[in-house]
């Protein structure tokens, strides 16, 4: 494995081409040692979660709340009940899984663009053993750990006020981790993309946004014409909510939304360690 310092070097002395050659990236390792390595950057980024988790805690905690009872309370008294629940009972379920979804989108798109460009992290880290396969794994496991950790905070206040009517809401906690992971990888692939900061609001606006509002969360999917709600059912965050939606009554079928999600996370992982490999070393 060579670093940043080693590669750039090494680059601009002529002894190694443009492109980025995978043992280089990876140091040979398999694909387990490199799953083992991740866990260091995993207890940094908890090392530095627990020195900032007040604010940003906070800030989690309020959000989805605000969503819930801003659109809930307000559009419940003109709305009758939606397959038998009540309109807030209705998005309560979608709110806490677009709580794993801002989340994962957060750690793995202004957290690693600053990283790579300001503070430099990576370029110190590549100077231990680890090598960017193991790192970029680290960060996907972080974010889905945060997507849990900030369910959790918001499960709590929403089952005290009865609006799930199953304990089988806490498996949503688990679909929550997938949906983390696929947004984790679309950040990291966003990332390689961009090249300065105001960029982001592109992804946030002409990405993030429409998978928040066609997803699900705050009407039924088929209130929509047709081709629409049948791109709708292409989305992850849909599957998402639906999920968690179904578990919220108890109701276990869940498993063609589970298996979707598998698939993405399948295909999504790969392409964002690819993708993000070549931006972390030429930074």
């Amino acid at each position: 494995m060579i670093s940043l310092r080693t590669y750039k070097k090494n680059r601009d002395a002529g002894s190694i081409d443009g492109k980025i050659r995978t043992a280089d990236l990876c140091g040979g390792n398999s694909i387990w040692k490199d799953l083992y390595d991740s866990r260091l950057l995993w207890m940094r980024q908890l090392t530095v979660f627990r020195k900032t988790y007040k604010v940003g805690l906070v800030i989690r905690f309020f959000e989805p709340l605000l969503y819930l009872f801003a659109i809930g309370l307000g559009i419940s008294t003109y709305v009758g009940k939606i397959n038998g629940l009540t309109y807030i009972e209705f998005i309560a379920p979608g709110i806490l899984i677009t709580t794993a979804m801002w989340a994962a989108t957060y750690e793995t798109s202004f957290a690693i663009y600053t990283k790579i460009h300001y503070q430099r992290t990576y370029e110190a880290i590549l100077a231990t053993p680890m090598n960017v396969r193991s790192i970029i794994i680290g960060e996907m496991a972080w974010a889905g750990t945060k997507a849990i950790l900030n369910m959790t905070i918001v499960m709590l206040p929403l089952a005290l006020m009865g609006l799930f009517h199953s304990p089988y809401i806490i498996v949503a906690v688990l679909v929550g981790f997938l949906v983390g992971l696929i947004y984790s990888a679309f950040g990291i692939i966003a990332t390689s993309f961009i090249r300065a900061m105001d960029h982001y609001g592109i992804y946030s606006t002409f990405f993030i946004m429409p998978l928040f509002m066609f997803s699900g969360v705050f009407y039924p999917i088929e209130n929509l014409p047709g081709v629409l709600s049948f791109f709708v059912c292409l989305t992850p965050l849909y599957h998402g909510v639906e999920a968690a939606r179904l578990l919220s009554v108890g109701d276990l079928g869940i498993m063609l939304h589970v298996v979707y999600l598998l698939v993405m996370v399948v295909l999504l992982v790969p392409l964002a360690l690819h993708r993000i490999s070549g931006r972390i070393v030429t930074a």
